[in-house]
């Protein structure tokens, strides 16, 4: 199927029954763009939670404790919010909860900016960013889920979602300069308001019979294997990426080739992303997901036990190829599953709450213990699913087609 293929706008008839059907629904052009600004509005705030935390301990003098716990809310809320999406039984569309996503990011991002230096107006600020990021992300998932070739799909939202990200964070320079160190939020809060508009192409988007929407949500054994490998290597790369910057500073690489690598890394998250759109109806989904998934794994650890310059750019560079591609091709698991969006946004909620784990636990690792250990507990983590959960999640998903 050809790019062109998705500028096609199916009658409702059509998309009904296609999406009833193990083909899927032609996915028409405006809702892949609404996705594209779904997944990059919903993964803004984690995305650029480095930011965040420096505003306010710059701009509020915060310590980094409570800044700390501002990441904390934010991505809590983010995560509860998407599960608790997933077990509505009569969910809403998903250009709604979009809208209100990106209507409540905007609200938040601006009262950050003008009531940031109350502790506790602040971490009720990034509650309100979590609720909204978890509405956006739930969104954008529902969106496609039913859409045809949803791997290819999934791979062309993440990439298109982390141009939005780069275009966010390269308006904080700007924003900062204008508007002082909290003027990030500013920057924060303008995708949001553009956005909104555009999130409109959503209301497009294919979905399920109405009876299987409507019914609840019950996980079989590979929905249930699904969620413990994702949220187990999300859990990973949490603790590898939350001190992979203290691992370049011990290996004395300089600030500038930390922050020009990061930059690299997100290039390669983009190229990965849409390399996996490309593959997609190349190689058998086991073939891609599994790599990716050990690949993970891989990059985890000689992210944290690099020895020189060059082993550390790779395993970055590979931390962002693997990590975007596992995230597309997880999210087309679960579509194959369940094509109503539920147990994607689901596991997507789990991933969260992995993520948001992991730096406190890669932390006691730190202070006790040394990068290498780092290493294996990230790798160890990340991979440890895969043997017992994989298989039975490769059984299903080839009895689904």
């Amino acid at each position: 199927m050809t790019m062109d293929s998705y500028a096609e706008f199916p009658s409702e008839s059509s998309v009904n029954a296609s999406a009833a059907s193990p083909a899927g629904a032609v996915l028409p052009l405006p809702v892949l763009i609404g996705a594209c600004i779904g997944s990059g509005t919903a993964h803004l705030a984690s995305s650029a939670m480095p930011f965040q935390v420096d505003a306010l301990m710059t701009g509020a003098n915060f310590s980094a404790t409570n800044s700390g716990w501002f990441g904390f809310f934010e991505i809590i809320a983010l995560s509860l919010t998407m599960i608790a999406l997933s077990r509505l039984h009569r969910p809403l569309p998903p250009v709604v909860t979009a809208i209100a996503g990106a209507a409540l990011g905007a609200i938040a991002n601006i009262l950050l900016f003008s009531v940031a230096r109350s502790t506790l107006a602040c971490w009720g600020c990034a509650i309100l960013i979590g609720v909204a990021s978890g509405s956006l992300a739930r969104s954008y998932i529902q969106a496609v889920s039913a859409s045809r070739n949803v791997d290819r799909v999934y791979s062309i939202a993440s990439g298109g979602g982390l141009i939005v990200i780069v275009g966010a964070i390269s308006l904080v320079p700007l924003a900062t300069r204008l508007c002082g160190p909290l003027g990030a939020f500013l920057a924060f809060c303008a995708p949001m308001l553009v956005a909104t508009p555009l999130l409109l192409m959503l209301r497009k988007a294919p979905h399920a019979a109405a009876a299987h929407e409507r019914a609840p949500l019950r996980l079989s054994a590979g929905g249930v294997a699904l969620v413990f490998m994702w949220t187990l290597s999300s859990l990973g790369q949490s603790v590898a990426w939350s001190f992979a910057g203290r691992v370049g500073a011990h290996l004395a690489l300089s600030e500038k080739f930390i922050v020009t690598l990061s930059s690299v890394g997100i290039i390669a998250g983009v190229l990965g992303s849409f390399g996996g759109a490309v593959i997609a109806t190349m190689l058998p989904r086991s073939v891609v997901l599994l790599s990716s998934l050990v690949g993970v794994a891989a990059a985890c650890f000689f992210s944290c036990a690099a020895w020189s310059p060059w082993s550390y750019a790779i395993a970055i560079t590979g931390f962002w190829v693997f990590s975007m591609l596992s995230y597309a091709y997880l999210l087309g698991s679960a579509a194959s599953l369940d094509d109503t969006g539920k147990a994607g946004t689901l596991c997507s909620g789990m991933d969260r709450l992995g993520f948001a784990l992991g730096a406190p636990l890669g932390g006691l690792v730190v202070d006790h213990g040394s990068f290498l250990t780092l290493a294996l507990m990230a790798a160890g983590v990340a991979g440890l699913a895969i043997p017992f959960c994989y298989p039975v999640l490769h059984r299903e998903l080839r009895a689904a087609l």
